[in-house]
């Protein structure tokens, strides 16, 4: 009977370490953004041509995780090299609690190896970084139709019978609010750029270290879009 005892503590002890820590992580508040999609941003810093090869990897690695999860992503903007790498690349991944699960992954992103682009064997370091952003919510902006100051402008100069008699220039001058219109990505307008922006020039917390990797050279938008 002692021996069952002991036996029985020590499964007790090791199931009330477990349930404590998931009592923990229970305690904590949800982030409210972690069921929104995200905007992924991923830029070659120092390195040269080994670090746009590098954002390359990075970004494969990201289209592959998404695809794993079921998620799906869109490259929203690329700046390609010809080597096949990247200068700069957004995306949107679409999904399950996206967000809650690339929160952690901004910051700098660091790797050591022997490149492609190196002919002697050494050993570079290059680095990138990534900005993981909630996707805006649309927003509602109204207007004042008094707060609006409306300019037309006529064309001068020698022409035909329309010169100064038809109104080729409008200028829109507002005061206060932006017209009230519905922004949403259908707009064409690069909305996450600010909120990137700030992101980017906010002091680093993080930095991650990549073991050794071999870079690629295949094309990446097109196996990803």
């Amino acid at each position: 009977m002692r021996e069952l005892a002991r036996v029985e503590i020590e499964a007790l002890q090791a199931r009330r370490e477990q349930t404590e820590s998931d009592l923990k992580l229970l305690l904590v508040p949800s982030d409210p953004n972690d069921e929104k999609n995200v905007i992924l941003e991923i830029r070659a810093g120092t390195g040269g041509d080994e670090a746009s090869l590098f954002a390359a990897d990075i970004l494969r690695m990201y289209a592959r995780y998404a695809e794993r999860q079921r998620w799906k992503m869109e490259i929203l903007d690329a700046s390609e090299t010809g080597i096949g790498g990247i200068k700069e690349a957004v995306a949107l991944i679409e999904g399950d609690k996206v967000y809650s699960k690339l929160k952690h992954e901004s910051g700098v992103h660091r790797v050591q190896r022997v490149p492609q682009t190196e002919a002697s064997g050494r050993i570079h370091t290059s680095a990138i970084t990534v900005a993981i952003l909630p996707e805006a919510e649309d927003v509602d902006v109204k207007i004042d139709p008094k707060d609006l100051r409306i300019d037309t402008f006529c064309s001068s100069g020698p022409g035909g019978q329309s010169v100064n008699t038809t109104y080729s220039a409008v200028r829109i001058t507002q005061s206060k609010n932006k017209s009230s219109t519905r922004l949403s990505r259908a707009t064409g307008v690069r909305w996450w750029a600010p909120a990137i922006a700030q992101k980017r020039f906010a002091p680093i917390t993080s930095r991650k270290t990549v073991s050794p990797i071999t870079a690629s050279a295949l094309p990446f938008i097109s196996s990803i879009r």
